[in-house]
């Protein structure tokens, strides 16, 4: 998370140099918590927001005996959850000291619960807000530093498996690429998001040959080229001015419109106006045309009456005069429309 390994090994302590990622969040406007379980025995080896002068005693640190997985999923269901959440698991959790097995049932129980990743259970990660709410685009990274030894590998190359979850994630994707992604290649794809320069040279390296998750994120490509349009008011009247509006979606912008009004008449933009001359039913179609000449058209049927109250229900007018204590009936004909119906006022 610092770019580089200023020379540190296992049980070092700490280190002035301002060059972690999360120095550059917060000027950003960028908001981020890290935590690290039951009092983050392994220290600054496994979690380096405590290694850092700066942001060692930042109130976005949380390295305390009662953090947990509860404590984390709290911050990811609160009301403004972070931009960015970190989460370090103590030895007896991340497969480290313990078997993958152990440590898939943690995951496990740490993700979804009881549940499953389509139906994860309530209280679980992955059923949280900031997977839940759509107006999020949350990414979940489970980062792995290091493979092989007693509890095996996930290749015979022992590389360190990397897994991300989420929207733009590339579903059952496994990359084939084994050189260019390691710990550098995952801080600058990090970085890149929110358009950070590298912090040192081992990430400036990664960014200078390219190195980052891009094969694993799915490309959302070019949408189906479509329209629609709506119109206003709904129910015209010979006369009145009718206000078209048209919509494209995908292809290649930009898109030019044209209007046939289905009674001779024609118009151009992605907003026209019209006055119908008669009644009648009339075919209204827009065609939109993309940059690439590939059109998409859309066809609506626009009815014309006589008058705009041919269209509107009817109501009975108010009296100001009051009666107390009595009831007054009458019967009403209409001989318009040769209904007959009952009005009363008490």
């Amino acid at each position: 998370m610092a770019g580089y390994t200023y020379g540190v090994s296992d049980g070092y302590g700490t280190l002035a140099a301002a060059n972690l990622v999360a120095d550059r969040m917060t000027p950003a406007g960028i908001t981020w918590q890290a935590y690290c379980e039951s009092g983050c025995p392994r220290g600054n080896d496994h979690f380096p927001f405590t290694s850092f002068t700066d942001t060692s005693s930042s109130s976005n640190v949380f390295a305390g005996s009662s953090v947990s997985t509860s404590t984390f999923i709290s911050a990811a269901n609160s009301a403004n959850p972070p931009n960015f959440l970190w989460y370090t698991p103590t030895d007896s959790h991340n497969m480290d000291d313990v078997s993958v097995s152990i440590g898939d049932s943690y995951l496990k129980s740490f993700l979804v619960g009881s549940g499953s990743i389509t139906s994860p259970a309530s209280g679980s990660l992955l059923a949280s807000s900031v997977f839940t709410n759509p107006t999020y685009r949350t990414l979940l990274y489970l980062w792995w530093d290091e493979s092989g030894g007693s509890n095996g590998s996930c290749d015979s190359n022992n590389a360190v498996p990397n897994l991300l979850y989420g929207t733009p994630v590339q579903k059952g994707y496994v990359s084939s690429d084994l050189t260019g992604i390691d710990e550098y290649a995952a801080l600058r794809t990090i970085e890149n998001n929110w358009g950070f320069s590298p912090l040192a040279q081992g990430d400036t390296a990664a960014a200078s040959a390219r190195y980052m998750f891009n094969d694993v994120f799915a490309s959302a490509g070019q949408l189906p080229f479509s329209t629609s349009f709506t119109f206003s008011p709904s129910n015209p009247a010979i006369g009145m001015s009718v206000t078209f509006t048209a919509t494209g979606n995908g292809g290649s912008l930009p898109y030019s419109y044209s209007w046939s009004f289905g009674d001779g008449t024609s118009a151009t933009g992605a907003s026209a106006t019209h006055a119908f001359s008669n009644t009648g039913t009339y075919s209204v179609t827009v065609t939109v045309t993309d940059s690439n000449s590939s059109t998409s058209t859309s066809t609506w049927q626009v009815t014309v009456s006589n008058s705009p109250n041919d269209h509107l229900p009817l109501h009975w007018p108010h009296s100001r005069r009051s009666y107390q204590h009595q009831r007054i009936s009458c019967k009403v004909s209409f001989s318009q429309s040769k209904t007959s119906g009952r009005a009363e006022e008490s």
